[in-house]
């Protein structure tokens, strides 16, 4: 019996290791390593891109959601000062009928290497009733302040979600990393995993908004929990796709919540130089979202670029 014991823990001292922690690089090392990519970006005159925008059009099965919805979305990354991201919505209101009114139609998030800033205005003239419009706000949240680890620019105001169905935050992470997964927090490598055929580190944040109650009305944030992944392949520092998984107050439910989540995967790219931005994703929702009940059927995206100096 001692030798059989033995046996077995000489067996088990000579067996490979299970990849242990220490076996995946530090966040900072990762983020690193997209900053030296994005710096070798190229624009189309062959010189170092350091400005760049981009339209985004979307589509929900076959009808173009963009046009549908009357949505605009303009995105635009500048070098050392982060990334802008503009969407209008021109049928948020409308002036011939007297009803409430959904939300801002205009709706502008600054990413800055330091703090976010948030201004959904709604536009007077576009309301029937100027005391049910939304006011002219402007949010900003500071790295350490409560409301920066709390609240997430693409799901701020709950009924008015367009950051999350027209933008295509991928972009924004792969031109500016340091900028935005700053912003991200907890970001840790949470491990490996395949994503899109290939081996790919998963960066992981998590967001929670225990404290937002008593600071904004509940419709603005419905969320309370959010946890993001993102997939990056080692071999190109490229961001294959995203995982989000929100869960959300629903005070009609039993349990008073329910859960959402989506995945968005890189379908094709363009190239800048050594840099392959995406042009074309994909946004499913993920099986878990599937299994509690019916939703979102795919979005496509696609981006129309505009590099070099802006008009």
């Amino acid at each position: 019996m001692t030798v059989m014991r033995s046996a077995v823990l000489a067996a088990c001292l000579l067996a490979p290791a299970a990849a242990a922690p220490q076996d995946l690089p530090a966040v900072d090392e990762v983020i690193a390593q997209m900053e030296a990519l994005s710096a070798r970006a190229l624009d189309c005159k062959g010189k170092r891109l350091d400005t760049i925008g981009w339209r985004v059009f979307s589509k929900r099965g076959a009808r173009f959601y963009t046009q549908e919805m009357g949505l605009e979305l303009l995105g635009r990354f500048e070098r050392g000062k982060g990334v802008r991201t503009q969407v209008t919505s021109l049928g948020c209101a409308d002036a011939t009928v007297h009803r409430q009114v959904a939300g801002p139609n205009h709706y502008v998030v600054i990413h800055e290497p330091h703090a976010v800033t948030i201004a959904p205005i709604m536009l007077i003239i576009e309301s029937p009733d100027p005391n049910l419009s939304f006011p002219h706000l402007l949010l900003r949240a500071a790295k350490g302040d409560p409301e920066h680890a709390e609240i997430d620019p693409m799901l701020v105001p709950s009924a008015l979600e367009n950051l999350l169905y027209v933008n295509e935050p991928i972009v924004q992470f792969q031109v500016a990393p340091a900028t935005m997964f700053g912003h991200e927090p907890g970001l840790r490598v949470a491990g490996r995993a395949k994503f899109a055929g290939k081996d790919c580190l998963v960066l992981q944040s998590e967001r929670r908004t225990d404290g937002v109650g008593g600071r904004i009305p509940r419709e603005w944030s419905a969320m309370i929990r959010e946890t993001k992944k993102f997939f990056v392949d080692p071999a190109t520092w490229l961001i294959e796709g995203m995982e989000l998984d929100i869960t959300r107050s629903n005070p009609s439910l039993p349990s008073g919540m329910y859960r959402d989540g989506y995945v968005v995967e890189v379908a094709t790219r363009r190239m800048f130089g050594p840099v392959g931005l995406p042009e074309d994703t994909v946004m499913r929702p993920t099986a878990e979202a599937r299994a509690t009940g019916p939703r979102e059927e795919a979005v496509h995206r696609t981006m129309q670029w505009q590099d070099g100096e802006f008009p």
